[in-house]
């Protein structure tokens, strides 16, 4: 059994909770299975192996908000580190090697941001160089350093986005991207509403609620279905992506699917007949079908991962039987694995994703849903993280669609999102730091906004951008912008 152990900064400025979502990963960036064990003067990150790894953690960034930063590759020892200033190693190296990294791909690195790089890189070196002879001055000055390789990271991120943009538009006056909304399982906005979504997005994406259309089993009701579909070829939206059809979260399943948790065969074959349903009635009125989410995770049904292996194979063989041309999606949720740390799981989401794809089922593209400020749910990362994940995903060689949201406000039921997505001007701030980079990149030829409003109690956070009373937020106007100068 193997041992990493970190000294926490000191005070209160950092909650207990925040390190129960603590974890480390190999080379490969895979999460491995870990328990944290918290008390105010040490971290104790207990695993099964004694390799070395790098740590990644939600921390609170002053001016940013809770980010997951992470160490560089530790070795275990008997010397607990000083967990701040192993993060502001970890920062200021992501920092220095991507801006190396891209400068030598041909991005000019503008003299405000080599300031912020020599200036983070000189509070880091003070900082570890006091390690010894001033503690609590090496904390605050790695304090420091994070803070300030934030923001340097948020200025090259911004340089990468704008400069990646602008050779993509040497090659092509407008990028054929899908920027899609979600509409979510409610009537669509009529009138300002419906003239402000088109102005925003060039298709539209239409979720399938599996407990809405056969609350009764072999009993269907198209009606929310058939008016959402007619409302966007009405407004002539360039593109419907209809789905996720398959969604194993309790809420969007009829409460009759669990009698056959335990006869995984019948359960396959009631998932395929109402796929088959759904792609049968609207063929040839949907660009894309988006067959199944979240498969990758213990959601809803108790079935193991095999199973859900198998399942996702089926979703993809079901529809391509329906419907052999159309293309398909399967999408993945939590793309980062930190389900990994907790869960008696073997196959990572990018490995499921191979799996499926060397499968060769005709399969068009691969789907990655990144939701950000979730109370409980993915903390937030960094442009470089984000970059870094799609170019990992890229690897794949298939089309990425990614489905991204970011709270802008408190839930329904009054949770309240992580501080840097508090209110609506921060989400439209928050967006104009990542839509850029996953427009620049050329594996994505599809971004999906995951929630339009927050009228649907269903919903789980207030990620819309319209909030409850339909009054839109300024998210809408960032994304409007996007569209009109970069896409058809």
């Amino acid at each position: 059994m193997g041992q990493m152990r970190f000294v926490p900064p000191p005070g209160e400025r950092i909650s207990p909770e925040i390190w129960k979502r603590a974890y480390v990963t190999g080379l490969e960036g895979i999460p491995f299975p870990c328990r944290c064990i918290y008390s105010p003067e040490m971290l104790t990150i207990v695993r099964d192996i004694n390799e070395s790894g790098s740590l990644h953690v939600p921390y609170p960034v002053d001016d940013v908000g809770e980010l997951v930063l992470s160490t560089t590759s530790l070795a275990e020892r008997p010397e607990p580190y000083l967990l701040e200033l192993e993060l502001a190693r970890g920062t200021i190296n992501r920092l220095r090697n991507q801006s190396i990294e891209w400068e030598m791909a041909g991005l000019k690195i503008a003299a405000d941001l080599q300031a912020k790089l020599r200036h983070s890189t000189g509070v880091f070196a003070r900082a570890a160089s006091s390690r010894r002879s001033s503690p609590d001055e090496c904390q605050t000055l790695s304090a420091e350093a994070i803070r300030m390789g934030c923001r340097a990271i948020d200025r090259l991120g911004e340089e990468y986005g704008r400069q990646a943009l602008a050779f993509r538009h040497q090659q092509t006056t407008r990028l054929a991207t899908l920027l899609t909304g979600d509409i979510g399982m409610s009537a669509p906005y009529e009138g300002e509403g419906a003239r402000r979504f088109c102005d925003a997005f060039n298709s539209v994406s239409i979720p399938v609620s599996w407990k809405s259309v056969e609350e009764d089993s072999g009993e269907y009701d198209w009606t929310l279905l058939d008016q959402q579909v007619a409302w966007a070829e009405e407004h002539q939206v360039r593109a419907i992506c209809l789905g996720p059809i398959f969604n194993p979260r309790k809420e969007m399943l009829p409460d009759w699917i669990y009698l056959w948790e335990d006869d995984f065969d019948q359960l396959q074959s009631r998932v395929s007949q109402f796929l088959q349903q759904v792609v049968l009635r609207y063929r040839g009125r949907v660009l894309l079908w988006q067959c199944a989410t979240g498969l990758n995770l213990p959601l809803g049904l108790s079935i193991t991962e095999e199973q859900r292996l198998r399942l996702a194979v089926r979703t993809v063989e079901a529809i391509r039987q329906a419907d052999p041309r159309t293309p398909i999606v399967i999408t993945f949720e939590d793309p980062w694995g930190e389900y990994l740390t907790n869960d008696n799981i073997d196959l990572s989401p990018l490995h499921f994703a191979d799996a499926l794809v060397r499968a060769d089922l005709g399969l068009s593209g691969v789907g990655l849903r990144i939701d950000f400020g979730e109370p409980g749910g993915l903390a937030a990362r960094d442009p470089l993280e984000i970059s870094r994940l799609i170019d990992r995903w890229g690897l794949l060689d298939i089309p990425l669609m990614v489905t991204t949201s970011i709270v802008g406000g408190p839930s329904q039921d009054g949770r309240q999102p992580s501080a840097q997505f508090a209110t609506p001007a921060q989400q439209a701030l928050q967006a104009k730091r990542i839509l850029p980079i996953l427009l620049a990149k050329q594996a994505v030829h599809g971004i999906i906004w995951g929630q339009i409003d927050d009228r649907q109690p269903h919903q789980r956070h207030a990620a819309g951008l319209f909030d409850a009373s339909s009054i839109a937020k300024p998210v809408l106007e960032t994304l409007a912008d996007l569209r009109q100068e970069h896409l058809s």
